[in-house]
């Protein structure tokens, strides 16, 4: 780029939609503790080598000239208006009159020629007038600084805000260790110096709060629904338990599979995470349907666990392998565009291949441990002769049917 003549700062960051990586809200009611604050910690940012980019928003503005009077000028009866009012009238000028030309209109100005007005030295040179009509060197009557003002005043929740921002060095290194060292250490440093100011965290760190907490609720509705419909499909919360607990295995292959590809876990991965567990509730349903029929159909326990995996397995293969495959171009996606969706398709690609693998081989153990519970919990509360596939809830289900059915013929008949 160069040099840009009279550029403050210069900074190339990205844009993310969540905002900042480090993204630090100073808030108080004192101007000046506010200006410390924000110093200091932009100071102790500098020291992280993981963080890059450091801004703040309380940047400066154009420059203003400060003007304070002099005794002369209180004892010639000048007010600090009138002054300003002669300086704005020489330099900027003053309208003196209008006149109409058809439907146009002309407006004359009067102020100094541009030579008299091109430089601050000028402003010295200036003679102002008093109400008397004597005039006298502004230099005797007043003088003056040069100060950059403030282009605007945040405010949030009714106090004033300064926000401190930072940029990852490497977008691969974990957020998480970073924000936690800056709230532990840095935080009660700062706070320490100041008074009366306090900090909290926005950009990505307060988005990503946000986000987890209404994840929470609408996971835990989706994951209530699901075990619900289940039940009433299979009549089982043993078969409904079941299914559910293949999830966390789920998603501990999808946390592999983020470390095997080498990026860190964040939003969009648990997005993905929210959608694996329905992928793998509905191989789970298929297998346990399929286990449920053979059973219907008069085979024993083992059998239909055994033929159930035998029919099912080509099934829910492919449709893991495709679904798999299927992300696989855009893991691969270098792209900055495709970037952020990563975490999201590796989650899902990686979970699913992963839970999928353990289900085949989890899922027929569980049928035939809880089984054999079920059978001893009938020998010796309900029936010692039951048999291992009277208690299982589909074979119930069909008796019950069957013997309605029975009942229904021998009220006829009668």
């Amino acid at each position: 780029m160069g040099d840009i003549p009279e550029a403050l700062n210069l900074t190339f960051t990205e844009s993310n939609r969540f905002g900042k990586a480090v993204s630090i809200s100073l808030l108080g009611e004192n101007s000046k503790e506010l200006d410390k604050a924000t110093t200091l910690l932009r100071a102790e940012l500098a020291n992280f080598t993981t963080l890059k980019d450091i801004t703040d928003t309380n940047q400066k503005g154009r420059r203003e000239i400060n003007i304070s009077l002099k005794p002369l000028a209180y004892s010639l009866g000048l007010t600090l208006q009138d002054i300003v009012g002669q300086i704005r009238q020489g330099f900027f000028g003053q309208e003196i009159q209008r006149i109409q030309r058809g439907r146009n209109e002309l407006r004359v100005w009067v102020r100094y020629q541009p030579n008299d007005r091109s430089s601050l030295s000028n402003l010295e040179q200036l003679r102002i007038r008093t109400m008397s009509g004597a005039e006298y060197p502004f230099a005797d009557l007043a003088s003056y600084t040069i100060e950059r003002g403030i282009t605007q005043i945040n405010h949030l929740t009714r106090r004033q805000e300064i926000k401190v921002e930072a940029n990852q060095s490497d977008g691969k290194d974990d957020l998480g260790p970073i924000l936690e060292e800056i709230e532990l250490d840095v935080f009660p440093k700062i706070l320490a110096q100041v008074k009366g100011v306090t900090a909290h965290f926005e950009g990505q760190s307060r988005e990503k709060n946000k986000m987890q907490r209404s994840m929470l609720s609408s996971f835990g509705v989706a994951l209530i629904a699901m075990f619900i419909l289940i039940v009433l499909v299979f009549r089982s919360y043993a078969q409904a338990g079941m299914i559910f607990s293949l999830i966390p295995l789920g998603v501990l292959g999808a946390i592999w599979g983020h470390g095997i590809q080498g990026i860190q876990l964040n939003l969009l991965s648990a997005i993905g995470v929210l959608a694996l567990s329905g992928i793998i509730v509905n191989d789970s349903i298929v297998f346990v349907d399929q286990t449920n029929r053979f059973l219907k159909a008069g085979q024993k326990v083992e059998d239909a666990v055994y033929n159930a995996g035998i029919a099912r397995f080509r099934p829910i293969l492919l449709t893991t392998l495709t679904t798999a495959l299927g992300m696989a171009p855009l893991i691969l996606e270098t792209s900055r565009q495709a970037k952020f969706l990563i975490p999201m398709a590796a989650a899902v690609a990686y979970g699913l291949v992963f839970g999928t693998i353990v289900m085949l081989i989890i899922l027929p153990s569980y049928f035939l441990a809880f089984n054999k519970i079920r059978l001893k919990f009938a020998h010796i509360y309900i029936d010692e002769s039951a048999t291992a596939e009277s208690v299982e809830p589909a074979v119930k289900e069909l008796t019950n049917i069957l013997d309605a059915y029975n009942t229904e013929t021998e009220d006829k008949n009668a």
